[in-house]
Formats: C-alpha cells, structure tokens, sequence
C-alpha cells in the first residue's frame, strides 16, 4: 500500500474526501493547494486539519521552484493531482487559465516526479475528452475530441501523462471521471447548482430539451477508484474511466433533487450548447478488471445523501463544518512546507 501521498488540489471538492479516508486508513498526506492559509483552519479541510499525518504546502503548481522545494521536502511515495480549474463553460471564453492549470501545472508536476523519483502519479482527467461519442458505453479506447478548451486541456495533459511514462518509466494512471458529485460540491455544478436553485426558488437552467444524459458518480466512489488506482501494480500510462454505471437524463436529475427537497423546480429550458456533450456513458471494464472497480452508491442514493447534506450545510451556522454523511464506502502550517521529523 502507498505510504505517503501528496495531492494537490487537497482543499477542493474531491481532494478534501480523499485526504479525509487516507487519513483514516494511517497515510501520510500532503496537501498542495493555493489557497489562502486561513482556510486550512476549517471548510473542506476541518476534519483534516488535527492530524499529525497531515501537511499543507501552500503555493502555486505553476511555480516550479515551489514545486520543487516541495517535493524535495517531503519524501512522497505517489502523486494525486487533482487541481484544477472546474467551469467548463468559462473556458471558452478565458481558456488561459485552463492551459496554465492543465498544461503547465501538469508538467511541472511530472518533471518534478522525474527528478525526485516519484513513481506514482494519478490524474484527475475528465469525460469530456471524449466529446461527442460516436457510440456508448464509451471505452477508453475511443477518440478523443473534446469540445471546449476545458477538455481539450485534459486530453492535452494525458498526452503530457504518456510521454513523461514513456521518458522516465513512471506509472501513470490518468483517471477519468464522469460527473462527479456529493457534499462540498462547487455550487456552480449541476447538481450544486439545481439543489440550490430548487430550494430557493431560483429558475432551473437546462440546455437543451433535458434528455442529454451523464453518468453521474458519487464522490465516495471516486475515492475509492482513485485510492485503487494509487495501489494498483500498474505499470507504464494506463488511462480508466470511473462513473456511477448508470447515466440518466437531466430531468430525471432534477426530479430527484425535487423528491428529496420536498419542492417542485422552476425550468427554463436554454439553447444547447456546443461545448457539451449530449451522452457521456462510461464502459467501466477496464476499471473492474484493473482497479477491482464497482461503483457502490446509486444516483438515487446519492442525490438523497446530497440533499440531506446541503439542508444541514444551509440550516447551519455560517462557517459551522458539516461532516458528509456515510455512505458504503465510508472509513471512518504555516505556507513553508517543513519536513517530517
């Protein structure tokens, strides 16, 4: 099993749920975000924040010289990037920020790996690599023609993946994920978005007519894919879909966060946009066979542990930490990065 893991990215969404389980299961955990240093004191990283296997190098992955110093403080047995920018719409208009995220960041990540002798880097890629599928379930062997710089970000940084792989003999696994969600979610996604909107009154926006379809996952189960996939004997570039196996309609998406609200949804129906896909659906083979993969909570189980946890979030306190409810898959400082003693 991987010792000490660091990821970066550790404040977000999905960073925050892995740090919390590998914590739990006796890993070391270095979190590389740059995120202002007060926020480590709560928010997504309040349950992390008072374990001794837990550190924080706060900093910019587009900063190698950081990058480097980090690494070379912290002797680390695998990399999670995770860090990212998220809104797939924005980047057709500003795709900067997504080429500097994606592109420049990922390299800088992998070089750093190559000089310090990680052998283990895991990726945070996306189904939007793949466009618009010519068929579905879509394996991890079909084109990939991404619509917007956002994915075209990705795919450019899995061909980064492969080539470090191939220069330097690292294992890397680029993980693509299909719609993840569950509590701490950015409010500007979906399923965030429509809760919110739903329970507020606020107008529902859907583009399109709300028959496309995704393959919504739980963010337990896109831990425990990326927590195989750090302890698989994977060797060489090895990219692996992960999804909740069951993709359903926008609409359908909308009526259950409506059933778990207890509140009926105001739809304004938008022009489709060209940056989306209207399927993605993933073929989960490769993932069963490699990573021993099975996604364990159903999208009707996920959304009522999603409403269940955004009625507490917003009932609460503001800045009053709410812990993720349990699910099957469930276990239960300072900016200058100091070694371990």
């Amino acid at each position: 099993m991987v010792g000490r893991v660091l990821i970066t990215g550790g404040g977000g969404f999905i960073g925050s749920h892995l740090i919390e389980s590998l914590l739990q299961q006796g890993r070391e955990v270095v979190c590389l975000d740059r995120f202002n240093p007060l926020e480590v004191e709560g928010g997504n990283l309040a349950a992390a924040r008072g374990s001794t296997a837990f550190r924080v190098a706060v900093g910019d992955m587009l900063d190698s010289e950081f990058v480097n110093h980090t690494f070379s403080a912290f002797s680390v047995d695998a990399i999670v990037h995770l860090a990212a920018q998220v809104n797939l719409r924005a980047s057709v208009e500003n795709p900067g920020p997504y080429i500097d995220a994606k592109v420049a960041g990922t390299t800088n990540l992998l070089a750093a790996c190559a000089e310090f002798g990680i052998p283990k880097f895991v990726f945070a890629s996306s189904d939007s690599v793949y466009g618009q599928p010519e068929r579905t379930p879509i394996a991890e062997d079909a084109p990939l023609r991404p619509l917007s710089p956002y994915a075209a970000t990705k795919a450019a940084a899995e061909v980064f993946c492969y080539t470090y792989s191939r220069l330097f003999g690292l294992s890397v696994i680029p993980l693509r994920f299909f719609s993840p969600y569950g509590p701490r979610q950015r409010p500007q996604l979906a399923v965030s978005s429509f809760t919110r909107r739903i329970a507020t009154g606020d107008e529902v926006l859907i583009y399109g007519d709300g028959s496309s379809q995704r393959d919504f996952t739980y963010v337990s189960d896109v831990v425990a894919g990326i927590e195989a996939a750090l302890d698989s004997p994977v060797e060489g570039f090895q990219s692996i879909n992960l999804s909740g196996g069951h993709p359903v309609s926008m609409l359908y998406l909308v009526q259950l966060i409506e059933q778990g609200l207890g509140e009926k949804a105001k739809i304004s129906f938008m022009p489709a946009r060209p940056e989306e896909s209207h399927i993605l659906c993933a073929d989960l083979t490769r993932a069963r066979s490699i990573l021993n993969y099975q996604p364990k909570v159903s999208i009707e189980d996920g959304i009522a542990l999603f409403v269940a946890w955004w009625k507490a979030s917003h009932s609460a306190p503001a800045g009053t930490f709410q812990p993720a409810p349990e699910t099957p898959t469930s276990r239960k400082r300072n900016t200058v990065p100091s070694p371990r003693s």
